[in-house]
């Protein structure tokens, strides 16, 4: 196991993509992604990459990173609030292209009630 391109310093940041009101659900849901990533994957910290506002790509950040380094699998999750039709095709395009595992999220669809939020994001954690 490749322990050196590990870098403890950056792992478990939560990066704030923006801290103006319309955004705080988009903050939560990706602390409680990352909160769900960690609880299933307890006591194997040192093969588990968990980054946010990650570069996968030339232009492409996705809000929540996980890396599973024992099997090699590669989850991204996307939070969104609005979703075209042409940054859908796009995303899946890419995402298909690289072989990742991905998760939207659909911010419209999720619950304001932190508690029922947290039991929803449970669900799609692909963890």
């Amino acid at each position: 196991m490749d322990q050196e391109n590990i870098n403890f310093n950056e792992q478990y940041k939560i990066r704030i993509a923006s801290p103006e009101l319309p955004m705080r659900k988009h903050e939560i849901v990706k602390l409680l992604i990352v909160c769900e990533i960690m609880r299933r994957t307890k006591g194997s910290k040192a093969y588990h990459l968990i980054y946010t506002e990650k570069p996968v790509g030339p232009g492409k950040t996705c809000d929540v990173y996980h890396k599973n380094k024992l099997n090699g699998d590669l989850y991204c999750y996307e939070i969104q609030k609005r979703v075209s039709k042409k940054w859908l095709e796009d995303t899946m395009r890419y995402y298909d292209s690289k072989q990742i595992n991905w998760q939207l999220i659909d911010l419209k669809k999720l619950s304001n009630d932190i508690d029922k939020l947290s039991e929803e994001i449970k669900e799609l954690v692909l963890v």
